[in-house]
Formats: C-alpha cells, sequence, structure tokens
C-alpha cells in the first residue's frame, strides 16, 4: 500500500511538471532590416567667367602702379583639316587664377602674369604694356603651356598718358601658335568689362584714372550722315523754291511796266 501511494505521489508530481512545460510559450523577436535609400548626386555647376581684378605694386615705393580689371574666357580648337575636333573653354575665374610672383612693373613696362589651374592642364597667360612717349600700349598677350605657346602682338590698345583704358564690349584677341606641332591650334581670349590702369604715379589717387573709351563700345551710327543729307536736300528745295517765285516776281513787274 506504501509503494502504491509513493508511485501515486511521484505520478502526480510527474504531471504537474508536464502541464507547466504545456502551458510555456516560446517568443521569438526579428529585428527588420534597415531601408538604404540612393542618393543621387548632383552633376557639377558649370564654371562661370567672373569679374577679376588685379592690381601689381611697386618694388621701390610700394604703390600701385598697374590695375587690371576684366571678364575673360579662353577658347582652344584643336583642328584637323580645317574642322574642330576639339574644344576647350576655360573661363577665368577666382578660383581657377591667381597672380603669379613674377608679375612687375618697371620704368617703361609692365607685365601681368596669371597661373590657369584647370582639371588636365595648367597655364600661364601673360600681358606685357610698354609706355612710349605720351603714351603707353599692350604689346603682347601671351598663353603658355606645357607643350604649346601662343601670342598676340600688336594689340592697336593705345592710352594716352594719365588715362586709364575702359572697353566693355572688346572683340576677341586671336592667339597664333608658336610651337612647331602637327596638332594645329586656334586659340581666342575674350575680355569684356575690361579696364586697364598702367604706369599710374604716386601722386595718383585710388581708384582708376580717367577712362579712355574704346571705339568697340560706340558701333557705327547711321543717323547722323542721315541727317545731314536731309537737311541738305531740304537746303536746295528751299532755295530752289525761292528761285522760282523770285523769277515769278520779277517777271510780273517786266510785265506791269511794260
Amino acid at each position: 500500500m506504501k509503494i502504491e501511494l509513493v508511485f501515486l505521489f511521484f505520478a502526480l508530481i510527474g504531471s504537474c511538471y508536464n502541464s507547466e512545460d504545456g502551458n510555456k510559450t516560446t517568443t521569438t523577436t526579428t529585428t527588420p532590416e534597415p531601408v538604404t535609400t540612393t542618393v543621387t548626386p548632383l552633376p557639377p555647376k558649370p564654371e562661370v567667367a567672373e569679374l577679376l581684378s588685379f592690381e601689381i605694386m611697386n618694388s621701390t615705393d610700394k604703390t600701385v602702379c598697374s590695375m587690371f580689371n576684366f571678364t575673360a574666357t579662353i577658347t582652344i580648337e584643336k583642328l584637323n583639316n580645317t574642322q574642330t575636333v576639339f574644344k576647350n573653354v576655360i573661363p577665368l575665374n577666382k578660383l581657377n587664377t591667381k597672380m603669379n610672383n613674377d608679375s612687375s612693373c618697371e620704368l617703361n613696362s609692365t607685365k601681368l602674369v596669371l597661373n590657369i589651374a584647370t582639371i588636365n592642364e595648367s597655364f600661364v597667360l601673360s600681358f606685357e604694356l610698354n609706355h612710349k612717349k605720351s603714351h603707353y600700349e599692350l604689346a603682347l598677350i601671351k598663353l603658355k603651356s606645357t607643350s604649346h605657346t601662343f601670342i598676340k602682338n600688336d594689340t592697336s590698345i593705345h592710352v594716352e598718358d594719365n588715362k586709364s583704358y575702359l572697353c566693355l564690349n572688346h572683340p576677341e584677341f586671336k592667339l597664333v601658335e608658336q610651337t612647331e606641332n602637327p596638332e594645329k591650334h586656334e586659340v581666342y581670349l575674350s575680355a569684356t568689362d575690361l579696364r586697364i590702369d598702367a604706369f599710374r604715379s604716386k601722386e595718383d589717387q585710388a581708384g582708376f584714372r580717367n577712362p579712355q573709351e574704346c571705339q568697340y563700345d560706340f558701333p557705327n551710327n547711321d543717323f547722323v550722315p542721315l541727317a545731314v543729307g536731309c537737311a541738305l536736300i531740304s537746303l536746295v528745295f528751299i532755295v530752289l523754291i525761292a528761285y522760282i517765285v523770285g523769277r515769278k516776281r520779277s517777271r510780273r513787274l517786266t510785265y506791269q511796266s511794260v
């Protein structure tokens, strides 16, 4: 009897244990995968030419001897049998154009030298001015790369002494290739808002001196010749009418006297 009671006791404990295991619930936690978004980068903005200003100091008295303002773009065309196969447009701005230490100001000559850095190549652009008896002139423009040199002589910019040069719409300067290379290139330098004030003295006040304006800012106007021609034609008609009226009056007086 005691043995049966013992078996019954362990049977009850086992059934309770099994019921507890059956009531247990297993919970699983799932972590959601992170959502990734792809951001398409914006295309780089094209470079734009900016108005640049440069001042060259006199090495002796540390005054400004020459001043330059312009908005410039360099266009390099590679030709093959007179056809353009490559065109590189370089707008000059404050990021890619810096004044070189070779810029100088002497008694009868001034030189502005600029370093131009592009993605593929670097250039050196220089402007040379000479002082003559009563004026100064832009004598040379030179563009130099590692393998090419282009120049423009006799720019026809002549400025009276004690004046600056102002040209808002100057035509392009065409530079000629100097290096012997089988690849023919044509180089153009466009410079708008061009202002040059060279060979200044220490007595000159700050800022550009009185401007000498260029002819390109004043295109040919046919109004004045046309107005003069119309006035002359009107004058001829007035004289002719006065002559006819005078002849009639003289004839009338002659008939009356007869």
